[in-house]
């Protein structure tokens, strides 16, 4: 992609990095951890949703980029939880590939379409660019620390392992104001497989040999060999969903001889395994049965207002049980059916 000589080309602001790598056998992979605005990720960051489907179907990036978005996964969950005022929030970091544009998808290869000057810094040695990115590093640093930047109009920088947080970050841009995504900030990852960056790969056939070819090779185990949060896990650690809270208060907190009020004993409890089965054992149930009745008692507040519960029974026993304040009320029961129903969907 050429770029017009007449008009001046968009350079990202400079991001601070440290630069890491793993060189364990054949592969040498570098990558570039920064800390970035959530106003920087949501405005020069892409998702797979933004490339057209005839460039997605070309390069197989369903392999590269793991799945398609469940928006509706981050619509009920991820876009809530950035909302909660009373929650903090926290995402882990984005891994965001830097790729050549061909047009409205990826180019094979790094390319320079324009000559990035220097950074106006005496600490940083003289840059190195791949394609239309820049790389600086400080001086005395063995290259382990510096700035990086790049031409948005001919650079893709798009999330191969995170989308879905950089998903709720666009989304969550209308409910907050432009300071409050300019002071919160994520860890982002940068990979830019290419030799005079330090990457290298072992022989390959010449007609594998792509900038995707490359990424894929690297991503698709990682996606392949992600562990799941187990659902007991879940379950045990999930603030957000009203169905985990409630079953957590009716299991003792610790193994203990000491009886504790209204708790079932945690010993009496399988809360490791992911059964739902207690017909052999030392067992009086499961973890998975106590939330299966919770979430039926407080499942469809229209089908449960016909077999009798309806919603003030349920605030009644919540306030009984938790006494929550009147915001928190509010929000236990906005959120009863949305975190029980996705639950059941992971």
């Amino acid at each position: 992609m050429k770029i017009d000589p007449t008009i001046e080309p968009e350079l990202t602001a400079p991001l601070t990095f440290l630069k890491g790598g793993f060189a364990l056998w054949n592969y040498k992979i570098p990558y570039y951890s920064c800390i970035v605005p959530l106003s920087f990720a949501e405005d020069k960051f892409s998702l797979i949703d933004d490339i057209p489907d005839s460039e997605r179907f070309e390069w197989k990036l369903e392999e590269l980029f793991q799945r398609d978005i469940a928006w509706e996964r981050i619509e009920d969950e991820l876009v809530q939880y950035l909302r909660n005022e009373n929650r903090p929030q926290f995402f882990n970091a984005l891994t965001v590939a830097l790729l050549p544009k061909a047009g409205h998808g990826f180019s094979p290869e790094y390319t320079e379409s324009l000559k990035i000057p220097k950074l106006e810094d005496d600490t940083l040695d003289e840059p190195i660019q791949v394609g239309d990115i820049q790389v600086s590093y400080y001086s005395g640093s063995n290259q382990l620390a510096g700035k990086i930047r790049w031409c948005k109009d001919t650079t893709i920088a798009v999330a191969v392992d995170g989308q879905h947080r950089l998903a709720a970050i666009k989304r969550i841009k209308k409910n907050v104001t432009p300071e409050q995504l300019k002071r919160s900030s994520i860890p982002v990852i940068f990979v830019i497989p290419h030799v005079s960056l330090g990457y290298t790969e072992p022989p390959i056939k010449k007609h594998d040999k792509s900038i995707i070819s490359s990424l894929r090779r690297i991503f698709i185990d990682l996606n392949k060999n992600a562990r799941q949060v187990s659902t007991i896990r879940n379950i045990l650690l999930d603030d957000q969903d009203l169905v985990s809270v409630c079953t957590r208060n009716l299991i003792g907190e610790k193994l203990s001889e000491e009886p504790e009020v209204d708790r079932i004993p945690l010993g009496l409890i399988d809360w490791v395994s992911e059964k739902n089965k207690f017909e052999t054992g030392p067992f009086l149930s499961t973890v998975l049965i106590i939330y299966e009745i919770i979430n039926k008692a407080l499942e469809d507040p229209k089908k449960k207002e016909a077999e009798g519960i309806d919603d003030q029974t349920i605030k009644n026993w919540l306030e009984r049980v938790f006494s929550p304040s009147e915001k928190e009320m509010e929000l236990l029961m906005g959120l009863r059916v949305m975190k029980s129903m996705s639950m059941l969907r992971s």
